[in-house]
């Protein structure tokens, strides 16, 4: 099942980058630097049809970033609930 989906990622893919530019929250996207399913141009380009999403990248880490890096996550959130808080996503 996990090869079928690496080999149709487009695919599978297309219904959600269809949905990311109607994201009318403020959004933090934060990706792994070792991630070995999806780069960070990936990542980018996911931040990118989010308007007015942050994008961080965080060294070392790969694709479980909660479980890798779990209190990277939690300051991601909070700086992104900050920003919005004071008008500044």
């Amino acid at each position: 099942m996990f090869v079928d989906s690496l080999r149709h990622l487009r695919a599978r893919y297309a219904a959600v980058q269809a949905v990311l530019p109607t994201i009318a929250c403020p959004c933090a996207v934060v990706w792994g630097d070792s991630d070995p399913f999806f780069p960070v141009p990936a990542g980018e380009r996911t931040a990118a049809h989010i308007s007015g999403a942050s994008f961080s990248v965080l060294s070392g880490c790969g694709h479980l970033i909660p479980e890798e890096k779990p209190t990277a996550i939690i300051r991601a959130v909070l700086a992104q609930v900050h920003s919005a808080e004071y008008g500044h996503a």
